[in-house]
């Protein structure tokens, strides 16, 4: 013989944020009350709702601080994947705001922060190459190895003479450690007598072998924070 039993669980749907959450009720007979878990409001907040916000999309892009900050939302909210991109994306930054001005604290700590300034970008100076180089080198720039210029060539210099005091810059130079590597990984061209075009595909790493590395590192941060935008917008 089969005795009903009144069950004192119950599951329901509940259509939280445009989404079904589940929430389970339990009835303890003995006090009467009804314990609820899950649901569209849970702990006093939406069900699908984190502790900490995602970083708005205009601080999303100042380096470090958004990256760091993210990182530390993410592994707030258990969001374990987006904290270990993030905090990639913060140690990237570092270096990379460290590429772009190093050489530029150099020169201010060498002549101050107006004085050092123009003096580094050469603001009312030669902007040839040679005076250009040996201006970086008293102010304590280094300027070793073999320099290619990567993104406006000096040939294109010669032709447009008004683009030299953009281009006869630091960031559009490119510093290679011998004559071999900035022919070959500079320009695209075989030496002494290595036979360039044999190598599978070695072309598609040219933009990325004669660009600085504050470039690169600038790449793959853009990359990283327009993906997650459009990722966590979704």
């Amino acid at each position: 013989m089969y005795e009903y039993v009144t069950p004192n669980a119950y599951l329901s749907v509940i259509i939280g944020n445009g989404m079904p959450e589940y929430t389970i009720s339990h009835f303890n007979a003995s006090t009467g009350g009804v314990t609820s878990f899950g649901g569209a409001y849970y702990n006093g907040k939406d069900f699908n709702e984190k502790d900490y916000p995602e970083v708005g999309t205009g601080e999303s892009f100042v380096p470090i601080l958004d990256s760091g900050k993210q990182a530390y939302y993410d592994f707030q909210d258990g969001d374990h994947g987006w904290r270990a991109l993030n905090t990639g994306m913060a140690i990237s930054d570092v270096f990379l705001v460290k590429s772009v001005f190093s050489g530029l604290w150099k020169a201010v700590l060498s002549k101050g922060v107006v004085g050092g300034t123009k003096r580094y970008f050469g603001y009312g100076m030669s902007h040839e190459y040679g005076a250009s180089v040996a201006r970086w080198k008293r102010m304590g720039v280094d300027m070793s190895g073999k320099k290619h210029h990567w993104a406006i060539s000096r040939e294109l210099m010669e032709r447009q003479p008004w683009l030299k005091q953009i281009g006869n810059q630091t960031w559009n130079l490119k510093r290679f450690g011998s004559i071999a590597s900035h022919m070959r990984w500079g320009h695209g061209n075989a030496f002494p007598s290595e036979e360039l075009s044999r190598i599978i595909y070695w072309k598609l790493a040219y933009p990325i072998s004669s660009a600085p590395w504050w470039f690169r590192l600038g790449g793959i941060s853009t990359g990283g924070r327009l993906y997650q935008n459009i990722e966590r917008d979704e």
